[in-house]
């Protein structure tokens, strides 16, 4: 709607609640020739873009695993609120959508719609494309060839939806990926409230929003120069992201995270919920970007939305 009305667009994350919708995203910005810049700023970061020649260089040896963890220190959770009036000044048919009419709650609101399936996927596609992406950037574009995913909602006691406790492994066609989160300690491997972890046959890369260093393996150590090197870029990042979109807007030119970029980063973390959601391991065709032989799973790839709201492909 933005673009047909002649917008140039920040969309926020999750960029997409279905794979499907990232394509289609993608077909409406091209036909009305908008700017759209995905809210995804990691690949701006000093830190980030540091770690990626260190990975491109090969003093990892050949990489075969990629680790990526978020663990959120927000245990109990947020409650239980009660159903009520939306605010006043608030269109709340617009806020939903094409989302299921549900009774307004504010956990079901601002920032905290993230734990709730009918607006998002949890900390799969919150911080998962946040770190799904740098894993991407630094290894190239490719597709998983499977995805399996497990999880629950253990720890946390609220009304949320999503898991507060994931793993999900993607097979890719050189190296294994794993996503893990939780929510009840705030500290994951290396003692890291979250980071990307890249293991070669040489040394092993750890990469969060303070910097990265780089670990020899035990047999490596008189070959292998361990490096590190910390620089705190959370809010840097941010601002050159938006100058970035604004300097797109002025050029015309691709912004550095734009809708291709971010609708691949989108459909990798969504094949995750969709693997844990229908309990299934799925065969992903990265050609025809569907799911192979898998009913149950395929018809997680989107939903009927809401009428009068449709959905129509911008070819």
């Amino acid at each position: 709607m933005a673009c047909a009305a002649g917008k140039d667009v920040y969309v926020e994350k999750p960029m997409t609640l279905f794979v499907d919708e990232g394509k289609w995203m993608v077909q409406a910005a091209r036909k009305y020739k908008r700017v759209v810049v995905v809210g995804t700023q990691r690949r701006q970061g000093k830190g980030v873009s540091g770690a990626k020649k260190v990975v491109e260089s090969g003093v990892l040896g050949k990489l075969h695993s990629i680790r990526m963890s978020s663990f959120r220190n927000i245990y109990p959770g947020f409650g239980k609120t009660p159903v009520e009036n939306p605010p006043a000044g608030l269109d709340y048919d617009m806020w939903l959508g094409p989302a299921p009419v549900r009774p307004f709650n504010k956990n079901r609101f601002h920032f905290n719609f993230r734990w709730f399936w009918d607006y998002a996927g949890g900390l799969m596609t919150d911080w998962g494309v946040h770190l799904i992406n740098i894993a991407l950037w630094a290894m190239g574009p490719e597709w998983p060839k499977a995805v399996v995913s497990s999880g629950g909602k253990y720890a946390l006691q609220d009304n949320s939806e999503t898991p507060d406790t994931q793993i999900t492994i993607y097979d890719l066609p050189s190296y294994t990926l794993i996503w893990e989160h939780q929510v009840q300690c705030g500290l994951g491997p290396d003692r890291r409230e979250h980071g990307v972890m890249f293991t070669g046959t040489d040394a092993t890369l750890i990469v969060d929003t303070n910097g990265w260093e780089v670990i020899a393996e035990p047999q490596k150590r008189n070959s292998v120069v361990e490096m590190r090197r910390r620089t705190v870029t959370d809010e840097t990042v941010r601002a050159a992201h938006a100058k970035n979109f604004l300097e797109c807007v002025k050029s015309r030119r691709q912004p550095v995270e734009n809708l291709e970029i971010g609708r691949h980063v989108s459909a990798v973390a969504a094949l995750g919920n969709i693997a844990l959601r229908s309990r299934n391991r799925i065969e992903w065709d990265a050609t025809s970007e569907k799911i192979n032989q898998n009913e149950q799973a395929s018809q997680l790839m989107t939903r009927s939305y809401r009428a009068p709201w449709k959905l129509e492909s911008q070819s």
